[in-house]
């Protein structure tokens, strides 16, 4: 936030939003992260409309990759195989507005007045433009966005143009595949930043358009998982569309009409994606699944705004006095609401669904960091993220079995299960992460009483990471237990000798498995975490 608060006049310090009142040019994607929406499932970055404006636009789904088999200069057994990265998923915040002949973008076209913000108490991005076109008019452009949540896959975006005078005015809403279109990486060496895929990922299945809707569907070229997006527009005075183009990479809706002064022309995009396990059989249409959560674009911005009512009520934190860490505290409660809110029972992305960071990887932060806050906020949502770790658990085993350590070894950064981490050291070795998980699935125990998860799920959680533990470290001449060659969460002192955070950690979660009374632990067994506790 350095950014924002190094310039108050252009961005002012307001408790329930982050707002922008002018322009400038060589932060746009610092920007569009900052006023990204999301809802834990689908995400959309803070982009603006016109491509010329944009740095790195772009919208994701959560758990929606392309896989790769990683090279390694030379292959070692245990070494990850499978390479997962998030794929953009085709992008719909996209408009070209021409003025009188005149394309309108903030590089180019004379600025006026300028303010865009994004609501925490409503969620709702909303940026309006008064523009001096060539032609003398002044016209005003207002685009607004949110994402759905009842149902997940549901974005709503309108945009208004209206004018001082009659204007001839030609706009273009367009559906761009962006997963598969060249981009200029400004940040190359950045560990953080997504890598590209050489060939094509996302291939078409279904590409259809008319009469102002488009229902198109891709596949993941070695993934095989499927996504499909469905959309409609509404204008006002019932203004049809003088064109419809379906296309693989660009689809797009062309209306070309007179905006009369006092008479503001409007257009809705109602737009629907369908993505996941619902969606994988081969008999079953992406498209026309998404169309089914197609809602009105007005009905979409009120789901957001009783979502935020509703999370507000329970999960602000007030602070008397001081201004600037009050917005602070609001827009990170604001990114966590977005990282979560509707994921299900999925993973947390380290970059929540703002953007392709750490390629859409989930990483010991989403039990460390996050668990706790969903736990005393959100306990359902707590949950569902401890059953997704809790389906990972076969794959998980058959990883320690490749490790020569007993029970479950969970990977340091994935999304299908799988070892992601090409590079041992700061990856699996990272061994921390299991205790990690026993640290967020005992503390949603301990705070929810929830006994059903605690002698189920939560149970094989604490046992088959403790015998991982157990196996992994020995009894040494001095009588402790010790942990050799792991990695700790500082990531810059690799593979030591009892590293103390992991000592710490193993400690706990050894000690959480043997208090529990279960029928699989062994009195053996628990006099073993005992004494290596």
């Amino acid at each position: 936030m350095a950014l924002i608060t190094a310039d108050r006049e252009r961005f002012p310090n307001t408790p329930w939003q982050l707002v922008e009142t002018r322009h400038e040019p060589g932060s746009a994607g610092t920007l569009e992260t900052l006023f990204a929406l999301g809802n834990g499932h689908l995400g959309i970055r803070g982009a603006h409309w016109a491509a010329a404006d944009a740095d790195l636009p772009g919208s994701f789904i959560n758990g929606l990759h392309e896989i790769w088999d990683i090279k390694h200069a030379e292959n070692a057994f245990g070494f990850a195989r499978t390479g997962q990265r998030i794929i953009y998923i085709p992008d719909a915040n996209n408009f070209t507005v021409v003025i009188d002949g005149e394309s309108l973008t903030l590089a180019e076209s004379a600025v006026v007045d300028y303010r865009r913000s994004v609501d925490f108490s409503t969620g709702i991005y909303e940026c309006r433009i008064t523009w001096r076109c060539r032609s003398g008019a002044t016209v005003t452009t207002t685009e607004r966005r949110a994402v759905g949540f009842a149902a997940r896959g549901s974005l709503g975006i309108s945009l208004e143009v209206a004018s001082d005078r009659e204007v001839s005015a030609d706009v273009t809403s367009s559906v761009i595949n962006r997963q598969d279109q060249p981009v200029e990486d400004h940040s190359a060496h950045d560990p953080r930043r997504a890598g590209r895929h050489a060939g094509r990922v996302l291939l078409p299945v279904r590409i259809d358009g008319g009469d102002g809707s488009l229902r198109l569907s891709w596949e993941a070229a070695e993934s095989g998982q499927r996504v499909g997006i469905a959309v409609d527009h509404w204008t006002s005075a019932g203004h049809q569309p003088f064109e419809t183009v379906a296309g693989e990479d660009d689809s797009s809706v062309r209306y070309v009409l007179a905006v009369r002064a006092e008479e503001p022309f409007r257009l809705e995009k109602s737009v629907s994606y369908a993505a996941g396990r619902g969606v994988q059989d081969a008999e079953r249409d992406a498209a026309e699944a998404a169309e089914a959560g197609l809602r009105p674009v007005e009905d979409i911005f009120a789901e957001s705004r009783e979502h935020y009512r509703a999370y507000w009520a329970t999960s602000d934190i007030v602070v008397g006095g001081q201004p600037e860490l009050q917005q602070a505290i609001r827009w990170n409660l604001f990114q966590l609401a977005q990282a979560t809110a509707r994921a299900d029972v999925a993973g947390i992305p380290a970059k929540g669904v703002t953007g392709s960071g750490y390629e859409g990887h989930y990483f010991w932060d989403q039990e460390v960091y996050l668990l706790p806050y969903l736990t005393y906020t959100n306990p359902v949502g707590a949950r569902q993220v401890l059953e997704f770790r809790h389906d990972m658990l076969p794959a998980a085993k058959i990883r320690a079995k490749e490790l020569s350590v007993d029970g479950a070894l969970f990977p340091w950064r994935t999304i299908n299960g799988l070892e992601a981490s090409a590079y041992y050291a700061a990856g699996t070795a990272q061994f921390h992460i299991a205790a990690a998980i026993a640290f967020a699935t005992n503390r949603y125990l301990w705070a929810s009483g929830d006994e059903t998860f605690r002698e189920g799920m939560g149970a094989e959680l604490l046992i088959e990471t403790a015998r991982m533990w157990s196996s992994l470290g020995f009894f040494g001449k001095d009588g402790l237990f010790h942990i050799h060659g792991v990695t700790g969460p500082d990531e810059y002192t690799a593979v030591v000798n009892d590293n103390l955070y992991t000592n710490v950690m193993a400690r706990f979660n050894l000690r959480a498995a043997a208090a529990l009374d279960h029928p699989e632990i062994d009195d053996a067994e628990r006099q073993l975490w005992e004494q290596a506790a």
